[in-house]
């Protein structure tokens, strides 16, 4: 009686876990959801084997707009209170893990002084093996890495390379501690800058420069000033600026203290 009561309530969650995930577009084998989804789908919804979906206490949320698509890969796990919302394409790769109150949109969905506009759609994808934090918010055109870990509270913009650990506002890497960082050690977080400045898949190489990367034009390097200032805490002087013509140079400035002369 014991076990087939059992068996029972397996069929029946397995049932309702179906009937919940009724408007996604595919849907794999033993996909299992706690609580009630809010499911939105316009576009498509693919959903891999062995797919955890939690709305308890807190509903979560999977929504695409006309032509948009959410593919989701095998084993991945969702937390409660979790929103993912895309008009273009957002990935999230098998294995990964997105913790509770995660927020993932491929839009901003409006365009900053202008309510006419029509808000840019960039695709947003999550590697394999992917450990995403609780309140953590992925912007537009992030693209994290396999086996990355999304600290608690931080948000990603850009990309987080593979096997990395991130946090804060914006997510990046922890800085070296002490003052005898090495001239790989700047190469390396000046690549690190780079990548999510410019929104590179991977992570470019210290010979690159604005001849090479696409997105270095005149506003790329500015975003690129900024963001190293606020990544080594020093001020780049325009001279500078106009100087760089790879990372290595960038690289070999800032291991001197030159930076700003």
């Amino acid at each position: 009686m014991t076990e087939s009561f059992s068996q029972f309530r397996l069929l029946r969650r397995r049932y309702e876990s179906r009937l919940h995930l009724r408007a996604c577009s595919v849907v794999g084998a033993d996909a299992q959801v706690s609580g009630s989804p809010r499911i939105t789908n316009q576009g498509q919804i693919r959903i891999g084997r062995r797919f955890r979906l939690s709305c308890q206490p807190v509903a979560s949320q999977l929504s695409t707009d006309p032509g948009g698509l959410i593919e989701i890969g095998d084993d991945v796990s969702i937390g409660h209170g979790t929103g993912i919302s895309a008009r273009g394409y957002i990935r999230i790769g098998d294995g990964s893990r997105l913790g509770a109150f995660v927020l993932a949109m491929d839009t901003d969905y409006h365009v900053a002084g202008d309510a006419d506009a029509i808000a840019e759609v960039v695709p947003l994808e999550i590697g394999k093996d992917v450990r995403i934090g609780n309140n953590v918010t992925i912007l537009k055109g992030s693209i994290i890495g396999d086996g990355a870990r999304v600290l608690d509270g931080s948000v990603v913009r850009g990309a987080v390379p593979a096997g990395e650990i991130v946090q804060g506002v914006p997510a990046r890497a922890a800085r070296p501690r002490g003052g005898d960082e090495s001239a790989d050690s700047f190469g390396l977080r000046v690549q690190r800058v780079a990548q999510t400045t410019f929104r590179l898949k991977q992570l470019p190489s210290l010979d690159q420069g604005p001849n090479q990367i696409g997105a270095w034009d005149s506003l790329g390097a500015l975003s690129f000033v900024l963001a190293l200032e606020e990544e080594f805490d020093v001020s780049v002087s325009e001279e500078r600026t106009s100087q760089i013509g790879c990372l290595a140079d960038v690289a070999r400035w800032l291991a001197s203290g030159a930076a700003g002369s």
